[in-house]
């Protein structure tokens, strides 16, 4: 919901450099289940170009794509939980599919294209430990997706050849049998060696150790260990992709520690790590090109620790560079705790989005999407970032959030949205500048140089936002560069200020 107000009009636009990269406010939908058990896949399940929402908990459901990145009301697949869910095509049909951990045994749900599925069926045989998470690949090279298999206690991972109609040719073969009490926790597929067939990482756990292992594929029913790490602490994801442009994959890991790569050597081994992030982690590890220069990007849910507990999570966006390196680009605070992190072009306008599972402690779960808002090297906006994030009175940082649109031309609108996760109300300024002065103020960085103050600007509600539009006046020449951001004032929640991000824009 959005107040929209008559202002003086600034005159601001474009500049050719390479911006930060920005979300929109975040949109819920409510999933009526109880938070616990539940997990989320995303693709075009009904055939409308449009990407969709399927859960699997108590009720499982299908959240279909209004076009714009929201959700019609949930509608039930008649089937129960399950302890993982994806959507692939398995029959090569162009018709997603549901490939569901169900127990012990791996389902397939032949997709109908209009958003139903056919009965499901078992695709594999019931598994020591029963089946925590399945993986869908072609291992094999035959041109059919297959399926690794993680089983739980007392663990181990299995591969399933598939048949080219959902289920498998015969019994799985194991990759990784029962060892030591290592339990397999998660699993990526990528190439290691340049061989072009496919290989893949798996973290696995016991109670006193955590170990990441490499098995490089031999195209046929073979794995080889090529590779063993040690993590002193707990992983809740990994990842395998290619970060440094040599077309050989690289490992990427979250957890308890933060947030570490490590670059491949070419044979399936890696070089020690680099740490990008000490920040706790929790949940799941998403990769995408957000900003559109070829370079992949990563986020994931960062914990809020207050007293040794976790009260909270910011979804953090992290920026690569062409060298495999990494450095923070957007945060958006406000969150109790995230899961199925997922990127997806929600909205159909070709740019990565970022949709989740949110889950309050006591509350239901909703799944909430963040439209990427970031700007093109071509469009009369830069996003500079320098946000600074408060301290609210419950302990939880909330950081707002600026977003300009508009193609500066003469008479042609332009506007500025603002807007706060989690404060119950804050009172803000607008500082624009014909100049950067990025001086520190107040614990951050005052971007503009403060040649005109706007405000106070009217407050805004929990998870609202305040949109404020004009008109691009006449008399300003090409070349006129201006400077925006907008600042929060302590007040009854707040005990610091916050700002937001700042934009820069040059006259065409």
């Amino acid at each position: 919901m959005g107040m929209r107000l008559a202002v003086l009009a600034i005159a601001i636009a474009a500049g050719v450099a390479h911006g930060q990269i920005v979300f929109e406010p975040r949109t819920d939908t409510e999933i009526a289940e109880s938070p616990s058990g539940v997990r989320a896949a995303t693709g075009d399940v009904d055939g409308d170009g449009d990407i969709d929402v399927v859960t699997s908990g108590e009720a499982s459901m299908l959240f279909a794509n209004q076009g714009d990145g929201t959700f019609a009301a949930g509608v039930s697949l008649m089937i129960g939980s399950a302890d993982d869910v994806g959507l692939v095509d398995v029959t090569g049909d162009g018709v997603l599919d549901m490939v569901r951990a169900e127990s012990d045994t791996v389902f397939t749900y032949r997709g109908k294209g209009d958003g139903t599925f056919f009965d499901g069926f078992a695709a594999t045989l019931p598994t020591v430990g029963g089946v925590r998470k399945v993986e869908v690949a072609d291992l094999t090279g035959d041109g059919w997706p297959d399926y690794l298999l993680l089983n739980g206690s007392p663990g181990s991972i299995q591969l399933g050849i598939g048949d080219g109609g959902g289920g498998i040719v015969i019994p799985p073969i194991y990759v990784q049998q029962s060892e030591s009490g290592l339990i397999p926790r998660g699993v990526s597929v990528g190439d290691l060696d340049g061989s072009g067939t496919l290989d893949l990482v798996a973290w696995l756990e016991s109670p006193t150790s955590t170990l990441v292992r490499a098995y490089l594929g031999t195209g046929g029913f073979a794995f080889l260990v090529s590779d063993n790490i040690g993590i002193g602490s707990e992983i809740t994801d990994l990842r395998l992709a290619d970060l440094d442009g040599d077309s050989l994959d690289d490992l990427l890991i979250v957890g308890a520690f933060g947030f570490a790569t490590f670059i491949n050597n070419g044979d399936g081994t890696f070089q020690p790590f680099d740490q990008w992030s000490t920040e706790r982690i929790t949940g799941e590890l998403l990769l995408a090109d957000f900003d559109a220069d070829g370079i992949v990007d990563v986020g994931f849910g960062q914990a809020v620790v207050l007293l040794g507990n976790v009260v909270g999570t910011h979804l953090a966006i992290l920026r690569g560079a062409a060298d495999g390196s990494f450095s923070e680009s957007f945060t958006m605070t406000g969150f109790d705790a995230l899961a199925d992190l997922d990127a997806q072009d929600f909205d159909g306008d070709g740019r990565p989005d970022v949709g989740a599972l949110h889950t309050a402690p006591l509350g239901a779960t909703s799944y909430t999407t963040t439209i990427n808002h970031t700007y093109a090297d071509s469009a009369p906006w830069l996003d500079l970032g320098q946000g600074l994030a408060s301290d609210e009175i419950d302990g939880i940082p909330d950081k707002p959030i600026m977003l300009a649109d508009g193609t500066v031309l003469i008479g042609d609108p332009v506007s500025f949205t603002f807007a706060r996760n989690s404060a119950p109300q804050a009172v803000a300024f607008g500082v624009i500048g014909h100049a950067a002065a990025n001086v520190p103020f107040k614990g951050g960085t005052l971007v503009p140089a403060p040649d005109v103050v706007v405000g106070p600007l009217p407050p805004i509600a929990p998870q609202g936002e305040l949109v404020i539009q004009s008109i691009m006046p006449p008399g300003c020449p090409p070349g006129l560069q201006f400077w925006v951001q907008a600042w929060f004032v302590p007040g009854p929640t707040l005990s610091t200020f916050s700002a937001t991000n700042a934009v820069r824009v040059t006259i065409p």
